[in-house]
């Protein structure tokens, strides 16, 4: 950290268009520094740059001076201390949202409203007033104050000052301050600047009617967790990342089964290739082959010149000529099969001959 970085950023800062609505007014490059820090002395990563900070500023006074302001918006707590304060019972005190307009009546949000600067942990009314008078006193002077993200707790001085000297409305700066910071505030700083609000129309001092008003960029509620811009875009990259990993493994199964389909068919195509041709056996009753004939002969065992169709005959089947008339039928009938049977072992042969 040095001054001059810090004399670099607000000269950034100071070439924009004021908030109040004067022209942009660029700051010296030796304006003096006043650093007014946000942060809370009961948290140790912010008691860190707590001890950062003062220390340099104390080792170059020439530079600037150091200011701490902690920060801690109401919690619930405060609430209902300020309900107590107040004289409200129990369940007249909105102790879950903290929301002025969960107040039982408009009697009770005027004493609470009243009686803010008792029980707000952050004396807001006094820490306006003192930004304000150090603006208008510190002659060639930088004032910024800060945070660590620059979101919540400056957020809560800002929109408080804005409301009290700059004539904002409360709703126009707690939606300026989550557009700056890409999310809402941190609820307890919300509220915080909520009730500032009730208590600056309980004195007179705001004339607007929004300090209940709730809802879209102004919870009503708590959230369960807050996500800094940069958190948020890593969170989209996470889940974008993911989505991929499961897209790429569903196309890789789908590939992967699709290969093991062919592999299969692969298999099935060369076994088939590699089966014989064989023209299957045909069979006779009682699971026996018929005797061989023509039409199951090869043609090699059709041209050859033992093939007979038996010797079957009446002298050696003596039941089927037991009669001479049963025998002259069996004769006839052999004759008839035998013509075929040359016919068929003739054209045989024939084919043979042509392969």
């Amino acid at each position: 950290m040095s001054a001059e970085s810090i004399r670099a950023v607000l000269r950034s800062a100071s070439s924009k268009v004021a908030l109040a609505g004067s022209p942009a007014e660029l700051l010296p490059k030796d304006v003096r520094l006043l650093d007014i820090n946000l942060l809370q002395t009961m948290d140790e990563g912010d008691q860190m740059y707590i001890n950062l900070e003062s220390k340099f500023f104390a080792q170059r006074s020439d530079e600037g001076d150091f200011v701490l302001w902690p920060m801690n918006g109401v919690q619930s707590a405060d609430m209902v201390r300020g309900c107590q304060e107040a004289g409200l019972a129990n369940e007249a005190c909105p102790t879950l949202t903290r929301q002025p307009r969960d107040v039982a009546s408009a009697a009770h949000l005027g004493r609470l409203a009243a009686t803010f600067p008792s029980w707000d942990p952050d004396s807001l009314d006094q820490r306006v007033e003192e930004l304000h008078r150090l603006v208008h006193s510190q002659k060639d002077t930088a004032i910024f104050f800060h945070c660590s993200c620059g979101c919540d707790r400056t957020g809560q001085l800002f929109a408080s000052y804005a409301i009290r000297h700059l004539n904002w409305t409360v709703h126009t700066a707690l939606k300026h301050n989550t557009a700056l910071a890409g999310r809402a505030m941190w609820y307890e700083h919300q509220v915080s600047v909520q009730w500032y609000c009730e208590w600056l129309r309980s004195t007179g001092h705001y004339l607007h009617d929004d300090c209940r008003t709730c809802g879209g960029d102004v919870p009503c509620v708590a959230a369960e967790y807050y996500l800094d811009p940069f958190a948020r875009r890593l969170q989209e990259q996470i889940y974008l990342a993911l989505l991929g990993l499961i897209a790429l493994s569903i196309l890789f199964r789908l590939l992967g089964s699709r290969v093991m389909r062919w592999t299969r068919k692969g298999d099935s195509l060369k076994n088939d290739l590699a089966a014989p041709f064989l023209t299957p056996e045909p069979m006779g009753p009682f699971g026996k082959p018929w005797p061989a004939t023509p039409s199951t002969m090869s043609p090699s065992e059709c041209s050859s010149p033992s093939f007979s169709l038996g010797t079957s005959s009446a002298a050696s089947s003596p039941k089927l000529a037991s009669t001479p008339k049963q025998g002259a039928m069996f004769q006839w009938t052999r004759r008839v099969i035998e013509t075929d049977a040359n016919a068929v072992h003739d054209s045989c042969c024939t084919i043979e001959e042509v392969l």
